[in-house]
């Protein structure tokens, strides 16, 4: 897959894993320690889209533009599927649902496709990468 089509699934990705996690910040608004702690998830899959963005436009100013990269689009397009249908809920979750639902989200292989598919196609970026991802 190139790596341009390959960045913006990712971006879609941590984009809506995100809104999913600032909504559950919200919907437990109540429980000042879950709702801590999703928003900080959220502003750091905030972070992630940001970074994939950026090596989006980096990738589409270079060479790298043309690269292929092996990426499971499968995968990734079921985890944003997951994170859209979870949020599109017309329930609100217990806590320890999204719990359990966002760990099965960030052990997901689409969690870490992103590196790998950099890596692929620039081994530097992928360094820098994984360097603020922390």
């Amino acid at each position: 897959m190139n790596i341009i089509t390959a960045l913006n699934k990712l971006g879609d990705l941590e984009t809506s894993v995100a809104e999913l996690y600032e909504w559950y910040a919200d919907v437990f608004a109540a429980d000042r320690e879950a709702s801590q702690a999703f928003a900080r998830m959220g502003t750091e899959e905030r972070g992630h889209a940001r970074l994939v963005e950026y090596q989006r436009r980096v990738a589409q100013r270079s060479p790298a533009r043309t690269v292929e990269v092996s990426v499971d689009l499968a995968e990734i397009e079921s985890t944003t599927g997951k994170a859209k249908s979870l949020r599109a809920s017309p329930r609100a979750p217990q806590v320890e649902e999204a719990i359990r639902d966002a760990l099965e989200i960030e052990l997901s292989a689409a969690e870490a496709a992103d590196r790998a598919a950099l890596k692929q196609a620039d081994p530097q970026m992928a360094r820098g990468r994984a360097a603020r991802a922390g």
